[in-house]
């Protein structure tokens, strides 16, 4: 199972479920989507080799601290319940996209430094009960801004 690179969720059964997953150590790409879950796996933390890591439509209001230690590339928790965003992603100078699509963020829950401080180019919130215009005017949005329309260059 240790050479597994690419797993989804329609191939995570009982024996391998999402408790099971750190046995997949080379795994890159992992798709836990509509699984239930209501709590992100401590097990998703020893994947270090994972650089995308889907779990959206699940039950997850919370993302541990020690996830934003992995060296994610991209991160799609939409439609879940999360209200937070972790300051910790700060750490994470590999993390590109951040998918937070109808979860339960308010301004309250977007810290500054995920704006300023980050290497996030995309950071979707769409359908989260936040003021637009509230989070234009928030401290470090011109350089999420910045990184945002040089990622948008790049792919023109």
């Amino acid at each position: 199972i240790s050479e597994i690179r690419h797993r989804g969720s329609s191939g995570i059964n009982a024996e391998y479920g999402p408790t099971q997953i750190h046995r997949c150590t080379n795994i890159k790409h992992l798709d836990l989507s509509r699984c239930r879950i209501s709590e992100i796996p401590d097990s998703i933390s020893c994947l270090k080799k994972l650089d995308y890591l889907c779990l959206s439509n699940n039950r997850i209001q919370r993302i541990p601290e020690g996830m934003c230690d992995l060296k994610l590339v991209e991160i799609d928790l939409n439609q879940n319940e999360v209200a937070v965003i972790p300051s910790a992603f700060t750490k994470n100078e590999s993390l590109r996209v951040l998918r937070l699509d109808y979860n339960s963020i308010t301004i309250a829950g977007i810290p500054n430094e995920i704006l300023a401080d980050t290497t996030i180019s995309t950071l979707s919130l769409e359908g989260n009960p936040l003021d637009v215009r509230k989070f234009r005017e928030m401290a470090g949005y011109d350089k999420y801004l910045e990184r945002y329309a040089a990622t948008k260059r790049k792919c023109d």
